[in-house]
């Protein structure tokens, strides 16, 4: 007993930690320590099954499937909002824009200088918006920041 209750502190010490790393700037570092986090979980999980702990297992393949941000498995009540349950901020290290944004600023949000061209301001927001979109695991924040930048030097 003394095992699983251990056991137990641990997975929540460590799921305490992925969430703080989440919030940290790096978005890539937090996205490779949930999977790291995902596959210790899965392969603990599966082991406990192996061995007829099925209950714990369970617990374990859950956990996994949060940190993986599997809808409906998710426990923001207990451990903050992990999964992909349509807010994906967590993932972004900050709140949306807010405000207005500098000519000078956009130009840094996408990479350029001077005065570009419209075709050259929509390549830059089609190769950033390739790299940090949300559908393919990017940040929310990166996007509508990027895309402030291009309406703001497009003059929308």
């Amino acid at each position: 007993m003394i095992w699983l209750i251990a056991g137990v502190l641990v997975l929540a010490g460590l799921l305490f930690l992925l969430n703080r790393i989440e919030k940290a700037e790096s978005a890539a570092l937090a996205r490779k320590l949930r999977v790291a986090g995902a596959i210790i979980c899965g392969a603990a999980g599966a082991g406990l099954l192996l061995t007829g702990r099925v209950g714990i297992a369970v617990v374990l393949f859950g956990f996994a499937a949060t940190l993986l941000g599997f809808q409906g498995v998710s426990l923001p009540g207990l451990f903050g909002r992990m999964g992909g349950n349509g807010n994906r901020n967590s993932r972004a290290g900050g709140p949306p824009p807010k405000g207005a944004m500098s000519r000078d600023e956009a130009l840094e949000v996408l990479g350029l200088e001077g005065r570009p061209s419209e075709e050259e301001i929509k390549g830059a927001h089609r190769r950033l918006m390739a790299k940090v979109h949300p559908d393919h695991e990017g940040s929310t924040y990166l996007a509508s920041k990027i895309n402030q930048a291009k309406d703001v030097l497009l003059g929308k």
